[in-house]
């Protein structure tokens, strides 16, 4: 008994410190984040005031090097609200708002997301109406659904395609992003919904990214009791796919 004793202290002491650890690795992402961003926050103004013109006007080459540093800075803001939301989301404590919603509201709110570039990358978003339901926090969907439509589009060659699907299969729904790509190598396909990972794909180069956003989406899919894969598309691109819990037969 004494030794039993011993050790449920022992484990209730680990599980204190590991609590502890946890709390003080949030807190330092938390300081460091704020610590980078505020003063990234303070450049994007500033060169957002400088390509106004309110210092004066800028040359061809100003404004060229302008608006490159003005996106090299939008990138490293997102990449730190990515690492912060991934921290969040990791850490099991987020709350969902669950409603019943068509798969076509969802897919809608997320194609005007990305419409922008889908024009510029030339890419045919195609997303056709769908009478299915799930249960689902809208906001947090919407935010897988951008993810998946932008990296689809984003390694897209120009006059490409990227579609969404849902099918019904006993009480989930299955939603498909598919897309004509260049595809995912077979031993990258794990691999890729774990944190700062991202694909090397035959003929494009790698995206400067945080590679934390197709981990952010495996955490809200798996927040709904989902599962979340990718796999070939019949050897032309790439089919992203999700599970829901179906909303059909439930009172809206």
């Amino acid at each position: 008994q004494d030794e039993i004793g011993q050790l449920d202290k022992v484990f209730h002491a680990m599980v204190e410190q590991l609590s502890e650890a946890a709390a003080q690795k949030q807190d330092f992402i938390s300081m460091m984040s704020h610590d980078l961003r505020s003063p990234l926050s303070s450049l994007q103004v500033t060169l957002a005031v400088l390509l106004r013109g309110q210092y004066g006007a800028l040359n061809d080459t100003g404004i060229v090097r302008a608006k490159s540093a003005e996106r090299s800075v939008t990138r490293l803001i997102n990449m730190i609200s990515e690492l912060l939301e991934f921290e969040k989301l990791s850490s099991g404590v987020f709350d969902l708002q669950l409603e019943v919603v068509p798969i076509s509201q969802l897919a809608e709110l997320a194609g005007d997301a990305v419409y922008d570039l889908a024009e510029e990358s030339n890419v045919k978003l195609e997303l056709p109406a769908n009478i299915l339901k799930v249960v689902a926090d809208k906001k947090r969907i919407v935010q897988v659904l951008v993810n998946l439509f932008a990296n689809a589009i984003r390694y897209c060659a120009p006059g490409g395609k990227v579609s969404l699907e849902a099918e019904k299969q006993d009480d989930l729904v299955i939603v498909k992003v598919k897309d004509n790509g260049p595809g995912i190598p077979a031993d990258s396909r794990e691999k890729i919904f774990e944190r700062f990972q991202q694909v090397q794909t035959p003929g494009k180069e790698s995206r400067q990214g945080s590679g934390l956003g197709l981990a952010i989406c495996k955490a809200i899919v798996e927040g709904h009791r989902g599962r979340i894969g990718v796999q070939d598309n019949q050897g032309r691109g790439s089919v992203f796919w999700f599970t829901l819990s179906s909303g059909e037969g439930s009172n809206d």
